[in-house]
């Protein structure tokens, strides 16, 4: 991880001078900001503040550079978490990016993790709670079982088999195509274009998914997509408790659904399984109904609310080398459904209710970063 020399930094509650030092932390370390890493900053800015003016987002800019050596917040933090509209009190009560990964190796031995950030693997370990097909796609050898697959399930979900935040997940109609061959030199062509999707460098493999199907009361929010419940899971010995969960929906017809691309998340009471937020988007934007359906988030009772704690349970206890899954499932007609484990998951909670959770997260897993 590239550092920088931060000792001359003042902290500081005043705007115009946090925009200043952000200025000079850029000009002192050209090596960090690049043109590629300015690049990427300004790309999320004009992403989600296209409403701004350029004085507006240059300000945004150089805000987001000091607080992510103060903090440790991305600029999609910055965004969602509203950092530039924070005290340095309140940003120190925030687990930001470059600070959670203390935590998830507190929690989650490293040499597992292996376990869930390979999707196939993950399958493999919990096959029985996925209750669908999957199958990894690595090249031409495995031609005979994706076309059994196919011809099983036409419709079907494609995933880098490392991949996260949905990057390069998309729905497949083998009969978008005309003819077996051509669907499989269209797989074979996405699998050679892995590069930068995966994590796992060393692994250029496809998962090959059964479509799920959610029940009516979830797909009335947005039938296009499948309406994922996080549920984060910390196990203490044999005892299991839930912290902070949200669903995420889907808009504007897209099958993904997500915060970050155009969807939705909204908070849900642990407890109760009743949805206690509006909708919120990544870009801050809160409604209180989902603009498709016109259903109101908050004080919806997501159904089977809790069998999914017990399954949930399970799932945790299954996993001695995990302490701290995010587990994204869905409530299918054959019950809850994994689709997938996230073992260094985001808390999404600090965005929903726009409070730090960092006291309450390490009170939760019984350890404080210092």
């Amino acid at each position: 991880m590239l550092t920088i020399d931060t000792s001359w930094i003042n902290i500081t509650d005043d705007y115009d001078e946090k925009v200043s030092i952000g200025k000079e932390i850029v000009a002192r370390n050209p090596q960090i900001y690049t043109e590629s890493m300015t690049n990427i900053i300004w790309k999320t800015i004009n992403k989600y503040c296209s409403l701004r003016s350029q004085e507006q987002k240059e300000q945004l800019y150089y805000l987001s550079v000091y607080d992510y050596w103060n903090y440790g917040s991305t600029i999609d933090e910055e965004i969602y978490l509203a950092f530039e509209n924070k005290t340095d009190k309140q940003k120190r009560e925030y687990i930001t990016e470059r600070n959670r990964w203390q935590y998830y190796n507190f929690m989650n031995d490293p040499n597992d993790w292996h376990l869930l950030r390979n999707k196939f693997e993950a399958y493999k370990l919990l096959k029985d709670y996925y209750k669908r097909d999957i199958i990894e796609l690595t090249g031409e050898k495995d031609r005979a079982e994706f076309e059994a697959f196919v011809k099983k399930h036409s419709e079907f979900v494609v995933k880098p088999v490392g991949g996260s935040c949905a990057f390069g997940v998309q729905k497949v109609s083998a009969d978008s195509y005309s003819c077996f061959d051509e669907l499989f030199k269209a797989m074979l062509k996405l699998l050679g274009n892995l590069e930068g999707l995966s994590k796992l460098e060393k692994v250029k493999s496809l998962v090959i998914e059964e479509l799920m199907e959610q029940v009516d009361e979830l797909a009335a929010f947005h039938p296009a997509s499948i309406n994922a419940v996080r549920l984060i899971t910390i196990r203490t010995g044999k005892s299991v408790s839930f912290f902070y969960p949200w669903i995420k929906f889907g808009a504007s017809g897209s099958f993904i659904a997500s915060a970050a691309v155009n969807g939705f998340d909204a908070g849900i009471d642990p407890k109760t399984g009743v949805i206690n937020t509006d909708g919120v988007k990544e870009n801050g934007e809160r409604v209180e109904l989902h603009p498709d359906s016109g259903i109101r988030f908050k004080g919806y009772q997501i159904p089977r609310w809790e069998e999914l704690l017990d399954f949930a349970t399970e799932l945790a206890l299954r996993l001695p080398s995990f302490r701290y899954v995010g587990w994204d499932v869905v409530l299918t007609p054959k019950g809850w459904c994994v689709m997938e484990g996230n073992h260094a998951g985001q808390l999404m909670g600090q965005m929903l209710y726009q409070k730090g959770l960092r006291r309450e997260f390490e009170e939760a897993i019984g350890w404080h970063n210092s």
